[in-house]
């Protein structure tokens, strides 16, 4: 089995190398692997021969000094002669390439997704009788929305009635309950919740708020209720 090559070249006019793929570079290892693992079987065979060589010198009792020393040399590099141990070929310059060609695809393709939220931001935010320039910029165009989609949010979720200028009455006194439960909720004693509007937990124990979720965005709003 002859030593695998590699199947592709570089272009220097084209700066890039043809025919290199991860698959490509994958499948060029994987054959080198098994080309030095068969290298190594050969070694170690030649190596065993050697030593049945010297082995069976040795019985005969030839070892004498200089002519003995220079004959067993000769026994044994007619099937050794050291080791010649092969080594993988460097592919370090292909794989820098490899990861920068999909390093620039990738911001290529996230610069193309922000392009589209921001001008799908726009649009929303004029929808919603927005003004541009007075009220948005290109720039600002995604954050004024998720800002103002979580204001619209909070005014939905929010009760009709700030409880707290009714005494913050509970399921007693007729008045529907909006009280919900709010992430950081370890009153030490029995609590309804949160009104959504107050400052605080109905115990009064807890500082509540609305707070925009991890995947919060002006298309798909994410809101909820936290203690801080």
């Amino acid at each position: 089995m002859s030593r695998p090559g590699k199947t592709w070249r570089y272009d220097y006019y084209a700066q890039t190398w043809g025919g290199l793929t991860w698959e490509t570079l994958k499948a060029f290892k994987a054959a080198e692997k098994e080309w030095i693992a068969e290298q190594f079987s050969v070694i170690l065979a030649r190596r065993a021969k050697a030593h049945e060589a010297v082995k069976a010198l040795a019985q005969t009792g030839f070892f004498k000094p200089k002519v003995g020393r220079a004959y067993l040399t000769m026994t044994v590099m007619k099937f050794y002669d050291g080791d010649s141990t092969p080594g993988q070929m460097s592919t370090t310059t292909e794989e820098e390439w490899l990861t920068k060609r999909d390093t620039l695809a990738q911001d290529t393709v996230t610069r193309a997704a922000a392009a589209s939220n921001r001008d799908q931001a726009v649009c929303w935010l004029l929808a919603k009788g927005k003004h541009y320039g007075a009220d948005f910029t290109i720039e600002t165009a995604v954050a004024v929305a998720d800002n103002l989609a979580f204001d619209m949010r909070c005014t939905e979720l929010a009760p009709p009635v700030w409880y707290a200028e009714l005494g913050c009455p509970g399921p007693e006194s007729g008045v529907p309950s909006v009280w919900r439960a709010f992430d950081g909720q370890n009153c030490e004693g029995p609590c309804l919740g949160w009104d959504g509007r107050s400052h605080r937990c109905q115990c009064g124990n807890r500082r509540v708020q609305w707070t925009a979720g991890s995947s919060h965005t002006f298309r798909e709003p994410s809101v909820f209720a936290e203690a801080y």
